[in-house]
């Protein structure tokens, strides 16, 4: 019953804005959920024969993309505070090159 005014606060923005205020609490976990469905998109892109064939440019884009969420998987949690750090790496080169996987 304490947090019934908050609830309905955030239920409200989530009407009216499509979010709530919680979601500044953790970007990075916000982001985090993306990761396996842009991997997924990227493996089973560069798999069709066709797309490799007349693509070069985006082949190296989806690599590139994919060895950086391997570094970000394998990053050491010491480094996790530190900028730029793996996650830094991985979203700053996909949002460089966003553009890539929509045409």
């Amino acid at each position: 019953m304490r947090n019934i005014k908050r609830e309905i606060k955030w239920a409200w923005q989530r009407v009216f804005r499509g979010y709530d205020d919680r979601i500044f609490w953790e970007f990075d976990s916000y982001f985090h959920q993306f990761i396996p469905a842009i991997e997924k998109f990227c493996v089973d892109t560069l798999l069709d024969k066709n797309f490799v064939k007349f693509n070069p440019e985006k082949i190296e884009i989806f690599t590139e993309v994919l060895s950086k969420i391997n570094d970000y998987r394998a990053m050491d949690t010491t480094d996790e505070y530190k900028h730029p750090n793996q996650t830094s790496k991985l979203w700053s080169y996909f949002g460089e090159h966003i553009s890539y996987f929509w045409d």
